[in-house]
């Protein structure tokens, strides 16, 4: 009589189940670490990965409406555009990034981050309208760092009710 013995089995992990953007929103922005290593969390992680989604966006400028978390944005957002594998993510990150800016008053630097972000449109064939309309307020409009926090508390308050 032969005894068979199974080869040891690797029983995989369950996978985590997947977050709302705005669950993993809430956790980036109540994170406790500093914003530039957002990345190297769970929940910095999956919102790079669902940063593709314009609702991802929508909610992260939607923060902006005070000083401070538009300054943890921008942070989040500079380090999610650094980890970006994807020109989509790259384009999300950055605009988002000079949305920061522009609501923190620093209108060169949101000018810049515009720039990087509008540099994913010549790979993607396409033109992002948040961007493009972000660059028609930048150009056309001299807006004040207040015109964006209104705009973002409008944005959250919209959201909240959808």
């Amino acid at each position: 009589m032969t005894i068979l013995l199974d080869a040891p089995r690797t029983i995989a992990a369950p996978a985590a189940p997947k977050l709302s953007p705005r669950v993993l929103v809430e956790a980036v922005m109540l994170g406790p670490g500093p914003a530039m290593r957002t990345v190297r969390t769970r929940p910095g992680a999956d919102l790079l990965d669902a940063l593709d989604q314009p609702i991802t966006r929508e909610l992260l400028i939607s923060r902006c409406s005070d000083e401070p978390s538009a300054h943890r944005v921008l942070g989040v957002a500079l380090a999610l555009g650094r980890a970006s594998q994807t020109p989509e993510q790259h384009r999300a990150a950055y605009t988002t990034a000079a949305y920061a800016a522009l609501a923190l008053g620093r209108r060169e630097l949101g000018i810049g981050l515009l720039n990087t972000a509008l540099d994913a449109d010549d790979v993607l064939d396409d033109e992002d309208p948040f961007a493009v309309s972000l660059g028609l307020a930048i150009y056309l409009h001299e807006a004040s760092a207040a015109h964006y926090g209104y705009f973002a508390a409008r944005l959250a308050l919209r959201l909240r009710s959808a």
